[in-house]
């Protein structure tokens, strides 16, 4: 078992350093794929913020089988994400504040990257109630024509170390 765990682990090291390298060899260093990304990332929060479609239908995928997954339910497809996301979710609140904290980006190959982080996000209800929540994310990157899109993003809660919660 030990020996195939080893095998496994060197393998993806070796996949890893081989399609960062690819991705030098196409013109991009792994330091610009990343800044790239941190761009998508930095305008990901202006369309919270703002709610503005544009600027969110840019950092997104238009392909069939982009997701988004999140503790109110599971959007596929652009049209879904837009309309429950950035339309009734984020739509409740009259003021949006999110921040980013501890962004690890991760570049797999000159087309495919993902990046995970922690998030603070102060709004205010419609209503004037405020509200403060906390949590984690993951976002899976594609390259594309026009450069780097969101395909997949996965966000939940903070984790609980409380016993027989977390499952």
């Amino acid at each position: 078992m030990r020996n195939w765990v080893k095998t496994f682990w060197l393998s993806a090291l070796l996949v890893s350093a081989s399609h960062i390298q690819m991705a030098s060899a196409n013109g991009s260093s792994e330091d610009e794929i990343k800044a790239e990304i941190q761009q998508v990332l930095d305008n990901y929060v202006v369309a919270v913020d703002t709610l503005d479609r544009s600027v969110a239908k840019s950092i997104w995928s238009m392909r069939e089988d982009v997701s988004f997954i999140q503790p109110r339910g599971h959007q596929k497809g652009w049209e879904d994400i837009r309309d429950f996301f950035y339309g009734k979710a984020m739509g409740s609140f009259s003021v949006r504040k999110l921040m980013l904290r501890d962004v690890n980006i991760r570049v797999l190959s000159d087309d495919t990257a993902w990046a995970d982080f922690y998030w603070d996000f102060e709004a205010t209800f419609k209503d004037g109630t405020p509200a403060e929540t906390t949590g984690r994310e993951t976002q899976v990157f594609s390259k594309e024509a026009d450069g780097w899109k969101i395909v997949h993003i996965h966000y939940s809660g903070p984790a609980t170390q409380r016993e027989r919660e977390g499952f």
